[in-house]
């Protein structure tokens, strides 16, 4: 779950724990036989496996090695006795529906904040369509327990992926970082099929999946984190290989075989690598997860850096995804790194620093500023150091009444270079009620935005710069919007439960402003009413400035949505947390963009009134056909802003 306003461990021996380290607990389940499979049913759609159990084994020695996790040592053919503090392992039989379920959700209720949760799945996997809950390949995952497809029940047995999701989501609001591994077919959503290349894949179910409602959103603390690594995108079957009497997932090989060489890697660059080994199986492995959960080592907390990839070319280098679309501007400096890793670990040494010399919509090209430290890697990790807003400018009013702390207002403005004091004011800097010399940001309207501090501190230049920078790249993002009739678009933003049509959205309810509850699971759902496949991203900005990326998920792979097809994300509904105005940017593009370049935190929740501020004003002025004259269009592609009104 992922809000806008807003694993394994420890360390190998070579490597110090943090001294904040906490519990990591796991779920371990691998299913070879299955009841209802060919070997006890001839009109059975799927075989038994051979390799999920072992592989099972594989990896829990791999934590309980590599990682010194104290795990259970459950034989194979019995079930696991109650009691085990910190693990659970399900094979075969014990591996029912009913207890990977309750197993699951005893774990969570046993971990706190900051506590490591892992769920490794290795067995059969499948499919379903849903119109209502569609990924862009028409179908979302399930996950075969071994009680699944039983011909005499009513039901199909599998467990469907948005029951995981609401798993997923408790446990993330506890503060907990959620971590599953499917090595299974179609587990880009959540599942395994493979003879000398034998899937672990089974016939999608048939008819209409059984209703699971979304239910209310968890409560908790929050801090937490989900990533899940798949062996398979979604249409995709998962491989196990070998020679007789023994068998092996290529994934969860694969897998080992990384995080052997790499355990304090974080998860993104661990799927690099798991991709790398198997870019000729023909078996594309994925990843997604929370903002910055990729970004995690196991057992650590989310790392808060915005990272880009990036390709060296002698003196150049060059932003291979990330360009104008994503917010990236000439003048902008960035540091190199050889991996993720180190681009988020704390006082790592860069490669080198390099500017941006050239943007275009797609990409960017940037030349070096200084000689590397050490050859450039043929795959870079970009960071930026500090963004470039060319003569872009914010006009702020300065409304402080006392006359020195006003003229010490206009110098810092001064020195933002980023501010004009202007006569139509997108923000105001006025003084704190009660606390003389103090100075706090605000909406055009008086809405309180965020606390400034006392004028007379040493960091109240940096502190304002910051703070008008998130407004200042909000007014950027909302820039790119194009002509609403031509982009060809249609976002519905509900939490009513609606299919994933543009054509049973819920109209907006009030003054061209959708109306939703505040912390209500909130589903988007954007399609595409162009002539061609397009790439389709939506970022949402709440009152306070904040940017996150909804679709696609963080991390996902992205696939075009085809003409006259919605694209929804059934497994991270939104949650929005604050009163207020929310706004939505949805760009189609003919190329992949990294549209997380846009996310940043807010500065602080606040209220208010549709329409009131500049930025609302603008927002609402697009939803009714106007369009800032100076917004740019280059290249083919589309963008076009959308309001939501939480109350």
């Amino acid at each position: 779950m992922r809000t806008i306003a807003a694993i394994i461990v420890l360390w190998i021996a070579t490597y110090s724990l943090p001294a904040s380290a906490q519990t990591t607990r796991a779920l371990f389940v691998g299913i070879d036989s299955y009841q209802f499979s060919t070997a006890k049913y001839d009109n059975a759609t799927f075989k038994d496996l051979r390799g999920a159990v072992a592989d099972t084994i594989r990896f829990k020695n791999l934590l309980r090695e590599k990682y010194q996790l104290d795990l259970d040592r459950t034989p194979q053919g019995q079930c696991p006795a109650a009691g085990h503090p910190v693990s659970t392992t399900l094979l075969n039989a014990c591996a029912t529906r009913s207890a990977i379920l309750q197993a699951l959700n005893e774990l969570i209720d046993r971990s706190g904040p900051k506590d490591t949760l892992l769920f490794y799945f290795a067995g059969h996997g499948s499919q379903y369509a849903d119109q209502e809950y569609t990924q862009s390949s028409g179908y979302n995952g399930t996950i075969l327990p071994t009680d699944a497809r039983d011909p005499n029940a009513e039901a199909e047995g599998d467990i469907l992926d948005k029951e995981l999701r609401t798993i997923k989501e408790r446990a993330v609001a506890k503060g907990i970082y959620f971590v599953s591994i499917f090595d299974s077919c179609n587990s880009g959503t959540a599942t395994r099929d493979g003879s000398a290349g034998q899937s672990r894949n089974v016939p999608p179910l048939s008819g209409t999946p059984p209703a699971r409602p979304l239910g209310p959103a968890p409560a908790g603390p929050g801090g937490g984190y989900w990533v899940h690594l798949a062996a398979a995108q979604d249409g995709e079957q998962a491989q196990e290989v070998g020679t007789v009497g023994k068998r092996e997932g290529v994934f969860t090989t694969a897998l080992i075989e990384t995080m052997r060489a790499m355990p304090a890697g974080t998860f993104g660059d661990i799927i690099r690598e798991v991709q790398a080994k198997l870019a000729l199986s023909g078996q594309n492995p994925m990843a997604e997860g929370s903002k910055d959960g990729l970004k995690a080592r196991f057992g650590a907390a989310a790392a808060q850096a915005i990272t880009y990839d990036a390709e060296p070319s002698g003196t150049v280098a060059s932003l291979t995804k990330a360009g104008a679309l994503s917010g990236i501007t000439v003048g902008s400096v960035f540091a190199l790194y050889k991996s993720e890793t180190d681009a988020v670990a704390p006082g790592s040494k860069e490669l080198a620093t390099a500017t941006v010399t050239k943007v275009f919509d797609y990409s960017a090209e940037l030349a070096l500023n200084t000689a590397p430290t050490e050859p450039l890697t043929q795959r870079l990790v970009a960071v930026k150091k500090q963004h470039a807003f060319g003569d872009t400018r914010l006009d702020v009013a300065n409304v402080m009444t006392v006359a020195a702390e006003k003229k010490a207002v206009d110098k810092a403005l001064v020195f933002t270079k980023i501010a004009n004091v202007g006569s139509n004011p997108q923000v105001q800097i006025a003084p704190v009620e009660g606390k003389p010399g103090q100075a706090q940001l605000l909406a055009p309207d008086g809405t309180p935005i965020g606390d400034l501090g006392a004028i007379e501190d040493a960091d109240f230049v940096p502190r304002l710069t910051r703070k008008l920078e998130k407004i200042l790249r909000v007014q950027m993002l909302l820039a790119l919007r194009t002509e609403p009739d031509k982009a060809a678009l249609a976002l519905c933003v509900d939490d009513s439960d609606y299919p994933a049509t543009s054509a049973a959205c819920p109209p907006p309810e009030k003054r061209n402003l959708r109306v939703v509850a505040k912390q209500a699971s909130t589903l988007v759902t954007v399609e595409n009413l162009g002539d061609k496949p397009r790439y389709l991203y939506v970022l949402g900005i709440d009152p306070a400035y904040g940017v996150a990326l909804i679709i696609p998920p963080p991390g996902a792979v992205d696939s075009k949505v085809e003409r006259l097809k919605a694209h929804r994300v059934p497994n991270d509904p939104l949650v929005l947390t604050s009163p207020g105005v929310y706004r939505f940017v949805t760009l189609a593009t003919d190329e992949r963009i990294d549209a997380s370049a846009f996310e940043q935190d807010g500065t602080k929740a606040r209220s208010g009134t549709a329409c009131k501020s500049v930025l609302e004003k603008l927002l609402c002025d697009a939803n009714r056909g106007k369009r800032d004259p100076s917004s740019p269009k280059v290249g083919n592609w589309t963008a076009t802003v959308d309001t939501v009104l939480v109350q």
